[in-house]
């Protein structure tokens, strides 16, 4: 886990955010999209809405141990009950806000039970707030914010903080299906009986 510094002092609702210590969000990491250009740095005025994903306060069930049960007796929860037993600790919850306000970031939703924090702000307060930096970059004719390397939280959050979605928004690849077309002029149209017979023999039926 890779950790940094970052200066000041702040206290909220009994979180601090100390001289000290940034740590990296696993799997946040980053790398340039390949034949991307970058353009200069994102405005830091312009304004974005940024998701704080938050650990489950209880484990899900192991799927294994509900696939051996027969349908009838598996634990079927409906979405209240699962986001009650297995949504956000709303004390992480409050933990996020409270960094959020440090940070001078708006919180425009909270969900215990989607265990998400949906915040607003601008660049430059994201920038801060994360410890990232963010680039204007251009891809294939498209222009998008990205961002290379990690995300990182004070060390407070972590292990609260599982993911931050939207701080970039580099675009993602597109799969290319291709449609197998029959030949101009030919339809199939099944297959005659004494075929189907000899596929049932030779199948051992």
């Amino acid at each position: 886990m890779c950790v940094s510094s970052a200066a000041g002092r702040v206290s909220d609702g009994g979180f601090t955010v100390a001289d000290s210590r940034f740590v990296s969000i696993p799997g946040s990491e980053r790398q340039p999209l390949r034949g991307a250009r970058r353009l200069g740095p994102a405005k830091p005025d312009e304004r974005l809405e940024v998701t704080v994903r938050i650990r489950r306060k209880k484990p899900l069930p192991a799927q294994a141990m509900e696939a051996q049960k027969m349908p009838i007796r598996r634990n079927h929860l409906t979405q209240a009950q699962l986001e009650a037993a297995h949504g956000a600790d709303p004390a992480d919850v409050a933990q996020v806000e409270a960094f959020a306000r440090q940070s001078g970031l708006t919180v425009v939703e909270a969900s215990a039970g989607r265990r998400s924090v949906k915040l607003g702000g601008t660049v430059a307060q994201f920038s801060k707030a994360f410890n990232v930096t963010l680039d204007q970059c251009e891809h294939a004719g498209a222009k998008y914010r990205g961002r290379v390397g990690a995300v990182q939280i004070p060390s407070q959050l972590a292990g609260i903080v599982s993911g931050v979605f939207g701080l970039d928004n580099r675009p993602f690849a597109k799969p290319h299906f291709r449609r197998l077309k029959p030949a101009a002029g030919t339809q199939f149209k099944g297959y005659p009986p004494p075929a189907v017979a000899a596929l049932q023999l030779s199948d051992g039926r």
